[in-house]
């Protein structure tokens, strides 16, 4: 087989083997997900309960459960592209990652109109979090630059809602810190995602080599294999005892060089 040819056999099989390893990990991202979202919800019902904000609970179930059954579908995309040993549309990746990045921004409107609290409080509430939160889930993808393309969407969110609160609220409320300040939370949501895609390479690094040695290892056994088979053939072509001739004593000795 001419030597390019190889080469290029070796790409496919390594890209194939790092494909189903990168939609393994993404399976258990979308797990790990679910898991936190369940506990949102869960933790929204009760507060919703205890603080009687209807409006806003409806608004917060409403949101869980179109995420939830977007990931459920995700998830069932991945398990079906793992199964047929092929790859989820690129187009399902990007809306995947809108849709993650912007539950923190619809989050935040569902706060604003809910007016639970008062709209620069909005932008400094527990829920901005949740941005971080999806941005560090979003280095299981190990695709760095699908975990930056997750920051910058959620950066893009949260100024979003800020320039909507300074420019309808800015006038009307008191309770606010100088403007400059949320930009600087967005830097941070950025921040976020440029450290969170370069751990994603590290950890698409050490998914390789480990894919590349596990590659390694299954050429060394084959190799193996097949000297065990050619010293066993070697050895069957040996006498089992020296040739009887009168008046002569006949001895033998082999040494292998090495298997074989």
């Amino acid at each position: 087989m001419p030597q390019g040819t190889t080469k290029s056999a070796d790409y496919d099989l390594n890209s194939r083997a790092f494909e189903r390893a990168a939609l393994k990990s993404e399976s258990y991202r979308v797990f790990a997900l679910l898991f936190v979202l369940g506990v949102i919800a869960v933790f929204a019902v009760v507060r919703g309960i205890a603080t009687q904000s209807y409006a806003l609970l409806i608004g917060q179930i409403i949101i869980l459960a179109f995420v939830i059954a977007h990931e459920a579908v995700m998830l069932h995309a991945i398990k079906t592209a793992l199964r047929d040993d092929e790859t989820v549309v690129p187009e399902l990746w990007v809306f995947n990652i809108f849709i993650e990045s912007q539950l923190p921004t619809l989050a935040l409107f569902v706060l604003l109109l809910a007016q639970w609290m008062t709209p620069y409080q909005v932008l400094v509430a527990p829920a901005i979090a949740i941005y971080f939160l999806f941005i560090t889930l979003s280095t299981l993808r190990l695709r760095p630059g699908l975990t930056l393309f997750t920051g910058v969407l959620s950066a893009l969110g949260y100024l979003f809602v800020s320039f909507y609160v300074h420019l309808k609220f800015g006038e009307t409320t008191t309770d606010r810190f100088p403007f400059p300040v949320y930009l600087v939370y967005a830097g941070l949501i950025l921040g976020a995602g440029i450290i969170a895609a370069a751990v994603a390479r590290q950890i698409r690094g050490y998914v390789t080599a480990a894919l590349r040695e596990a590659k390694l290892h299954s050429e060394l056994e084959r190799i193996n294999h097949d000297l065990d088979i050619a010293r066993s053939i070697q050895q069957g072509l040996l006498p089992a005892s020296p040739p009887q001739l009168d008046d002569f004593d006949i001895a033998g000795w082999n040494q292998p060089a090495n298997e074989t």
